[in-house]
């Protein structure tokens, strides 16, 4: 057998080398290349072991042979000899011209170039059978977390001039494998239900095609069984653990029976928490953030938010590479656990360099004069955090990241790296809008809260609504001085128009501008002072109400008076766009000190955001307006607050809860508005944050100055809405119900804004 096996061998070699064993050994003076297109020579000679003044051997010429099939560059290889030349003759493969697919739908051909890409299936590329295969292997692989598990491929190879080809990549993707049963075992104290509501992979129901929850994958079920691990931890389940994972497809490859079988094991408490590895000074200090208590049940989720409170101590003292190593030791007898913290500070760190990347239009200072943690100071992770928020709050950006890198060779220092993702900052917005009062109207703005990368925004409206007729500009600079002071000026035109049915009754012209500074006290509260102007004149016609008349008179027809202006804001959600967590308070009061009138308008304001998990955000909102006259004077209609709309009350037409002047709704002195929302991702759409849903309960009024604030007038409203960052800025849609109305209101359930806030 040996023999034969040795006899085939050569055979092979003899058949590859084709004259390889007939050539006597010679000195080689030359070598020539024939049939190679489209390879560089060098490339063949690279692989080629023989050069010029070589001796020949039928050892050196196989190794030739082989290293040349060995380039994946050519389907057959010649070599002979005409005297000393050598002459190598080749058959080059054909190389790829275009690759095409067609059939795909579940994955975007931008992914199967990049997966093509990742195996070297590239136009330009040698035609590689065993590269097909991997794409398609790879493909699979992704095809797979789709729960797309019958997908086949088909390739078509057309040969085009100078040995080239198209490739077509035919994709029948099958269809999609949907689980359809979940079964739970081993489970005694929660119900199978209490723990399929842990899951995200769910049986098909009416909104799966929505959530896509029904369809199976490996990474889903993985990070189900960590969150039913989670929720055993949180009870005290401290050797909770999935024995097995069983999963079956059937055979036509479109249903998938899912089998988790559990050991829940007992319950524990916490005996003791011990920390080691600091100095006791350290440790004293350390030992403040354990809120965990002896005899408590043990949690997770609780002694890992521990962890972090230690993490997050230890880098605001400094250590930026600080090891935690929490080792358990289990009571059995008394299902009790003691653990020992074991902390390796390492070296205390200070930061190196402060690097920012992904800003191509926001200028570098812009984000940097929001950075707290400083060049070649003392590395603290409260001021990163700090950070961090600021530049989230900005909201010029979609995503931002932190990362604190060690320094090679210097175990004392660090850089910290800022990841930014920009977002457009501009917003256009264009209406027109045709009733039978104002015929058409032209709405338009301009916004642009980052011009130019400065930092600095700028908003331009105009509204040519005859009952409403605006013309705004405001421009801040919140960096006007080096020490964080901003700026801000308001220049602005408005004719608003009282009508009886197409009949003018009151016209009210308004223009002023104002310029305001806003002073940073902390960081997080600024204190506002500002001043400006405003004329008003005021013309009423026949049959307007006596109190407008009587208004008229007073003034003369105009009347023009300084605006003094004193505020201040506190903000500490962790974003401007999208926040999760902190509070937003504002007041702000606005005195008018003219001869003919004379006013003070208060503003309050109060957010609050609260995550109830990773997904949902609880928010709260109260916002109180309070208007008086001065020195006996009548508070000012024309400085009313509204009611109603997507900015206040959903739900309402806009500014129309409150005090009624025939059919008109004027506002009033006194406002209260309140919002709950509830938000929460879009199902299947996973971290993505562009996108919330929320559902909403909004209540609010406005009362005229002589009125008293009565709970019994509010109005109020729930429904469900839809936030997004689109590329044309913030948009909010709403679809409310009233649940309070009265026959006088003006009802608009569907509603958009372009803008944030409730």
């Amino acid at each position: 057998m040996k023999k034969i096996t040795v006899l085939v061998t050569i055979l092979l070699l003899s058949l590859i080398t084709k004259s390889a064993l007939a050539i006597e050994p010679f000195k080689v003076s030359d070598i020539q290349l024939r049939g190679v297109q489209r390879v560089d020579p060098s490339t063949v000679f690279a692989y080629l072991p023989i050069k010029a003044g070589t001796t020949i051997t039928d050892g050196l010429i196989r190794d030739s042979v082989q290293s040349l099939y060995s380039s994946g560059l050519f389907s057959e290889v010649d070599i002979s000899a005409q005297g000393t030349v050598l002459i190598v003759t080749l058959t080059e493969r054909p190389f790829i011209a275009s690759v095409s697919y067609s059939g795909n739908k579940e994955l975007d051909t931008d992914t199967l170039k990049k997966i093509a890409s990742e195996v070297g299936m590239l136009d330009g590329r040698v035609y590689d059978k065993a590269q097909i295969a991997q794409f398609e292997q790879a493909a699979k692989s992704v095809y797979l977390t789709r729960s797309l598990y019958d997908v086949k491929f088909n390739v078509v190879s057309s040969p085009i001039e100078r040995n080239r080809v198209n490739l077509l990549i035919e994709i029948v993707e099958g269809d999609i494998s949907r689980i359809q049963e979940i079964k739970i075992l081993g489970n005694k104290l929660f119900s199978e239900k209490t723990i399929l509501n842990e899951m995200k992979s769910k049986t098909p129901t009416w909104l799966s095609w929505l959530s896509k929850s029904d369809r199976y994958s490996k990474e889903k079920v993985n990070a189900d069984i960590e969150q039913i691990r989670n929720f055993y931890l949180s009870k005290g389940f401290f050797e909770f653990a999935v024995e097995s994972n069983q999963v079956t497809v059937s055979p036509d490859k479109k249903s998938v029976f899912l089998t988790l079988v559990l050991n829940e094991g007992d319950q524990y408490t916490v005996n003791t928490i011990n920390f080691k590895g600091l100095p006791d000074n350290q440790l004293t200090e350390i030992k403040t953030v354990n809120t965990i208590k002896s005899g408590s049940l043990f949690n997770g989720e609780t002694f890992n938010e521990m962890l972090g409170k230690v993490t997050s101590r230890l880098g605001e003292l400094g250590y930026a590479s600080a090891q935690i190593n929490p080792v358990p030791n289990v009571l059995e007898s008394s299902k009790q656990l003691d653990f020992d913290i074991n902390i390796e500070s390492g070296a205390r760190s200070y930061v190196r360099k402060v690097n920012i990347t992904g800003n191509s239009r926001t200028r570098d200072s812009v984000i940097r004069r929001e950075v707290r943690q400083d060049e070649a100071a003392w590395y603290d992770a409260e001021k990163i955090r700090q950070s961090r928020d600021r530049i989230d709050r900005l909201g010029f950006f979609k995503d931002i990241s932190v990362d604190v890198v060690n320094v090679e060779g210097k175990p004392d220092q660090v850089d910290l790296n800022f990841s930014v993702t920009e977002k457009p900052t501009g917003n256009i917005n264009f209406g027109v809008g045709y009733n039978s009062t104002d015929k058409a109207s032209l709405t338009a703005g301009i916004a642009q809260d980052n011009i130019f990368g400065s930092g600095n925004n700028i908003n331009f409206n105009i509204n040519t609504a005859k009952k409403s007729r605006t013309l705004a500009l405001s421009a801040t600079d919140p960096f006007y001085t080096d020490s964080g002071i901003s700026r801000t000026l308001d220049l602005y035109t408005r004719v608003n128009t009282i009508q009886e049915g197409s009949t003018d009754r009151v016209k009210i012209d308004s223009r002023g501008g104002s310029l305001k500074y806003g002073v940073p006290f902390t960081e997080s509260d600024v204190v506002y002072f500002g001043a400006g102007f405003e004329y008003t004149g005021l013309k009423t016609f026949a049959g307007a109400p006596a109190r407008y008349a009587a208004l008229e008179t007073l003034i003369k027809g105009t009347t023009t008076y300084p605006l003094l202006t004193v505020g201040w804001g506190n903000d500490t959600r962790d974003s401007g766009l999208s926040p999760t967590k902190g509070t937003l308070k504002r007041a702000n009061i606005e005195f008018g000190t003219g001869s003919e009138v004379s006013f003070a308008k208060t503003n309050l304001q109060y957010q609050t955001y609260y995550p109830l998990s990773k997904d949902f955000t609880l928010a709260g909102n109260v916002d109180l307006g309070y208007g008086v006259g001065l020195g006996g004077k009548k508070y000012p209609f024309f400085k009313n607050f509204y009611a109603g709309g997507i900015g206040s009350v959903r739900g309402y037409q806009a500014n129309t809860l409150g005090e009624l002047d025939g059919s008109d709704h004027i506002g009033g002195a006194k406002r209260l508005v309140m919002n709950t929302e509830l938000s929460f991702p879009i199902p299947g759409t996973g971290k993505d944050r562009s996108a919330k849903l929320f559902a909403f309960i909004d209540g609010g009024y406005a009362w005229g100055e002589s009125a008293k604030i009565k709970a019994t007038d509010l109005r109020f409203s729930s429904g469900v809405g839809l936030n997004w960052l689109s590329p044309i800025g913030p948009l909010k849609f709403s679809y409310g119900v009233p649940l309070r109305k009265q026959a006088s209101d003006k009802l608009q359930k569907f509603q958009f804004q372009i803008g944030t806030g409730f």
